[in-house]
């Protein structure tokens, strides 16, 4: 961990109190807010066309994010599980992704997995706006 200029001893006291819980990937930025977590690097399409991948930074490990058929379907209309889906909502999946590496839900095998339910419940919290209508 290395400290930037300008950090005072209010902000000293957060990063020990991060490092203290485990939080080694979370930066401060000079204002005090949190930073997301993780940072996109890459996203993909599998070749079986089911699944997406994001491969992300967490401060210096890499961290893989799968993101289902469902969720990608459900992410808007019409519905669609293709790399122009994906890369439109690139953001979205990232944000969701962060928010679940901060909260410690990851698989057992060290992936995190957004599905549509993920979804759903990010849109309950308010974080985004409600999925766009069909244009028939």
């Amino acid at each position: 961990m290395f400290f930037k200029p300008g950090y005072g001893l209010p902000q000293l006291a957060e990063v020990v109190q991060e490092l203290s819980c485990g939080k080694f990937s979370r930066e401060i930025n000079r204002s005090g807010d949190k930073m997301m977590s993780l940072k996109l690097i890459s996203g993909m399409m599998k070749s079986s066309g089911d699944e997406a991948l994001l491969a992300m930074d967490a401060g210096g490990a890499n961290q893989m994010v799968v993101i289902d058929r469902a969720a990608l379907l459900e992410v808007a209309e019409p519905r669609r599980c293709d790399e122009n889906r994906l890369q439109e909502n690139i953001e979205l999946f990232s944000r969701i992704a962060s928010a679940k590496y901060d909260r410690g839900d990851v698989e057992p095998d060290g992936r995190i997995r957004i599905s549509a339910d993920d979804l759903l419940s990010w849109r309950q919290g308010a974080h985004v706006k409600s999925k766009p209508a069909s244009i028939c």
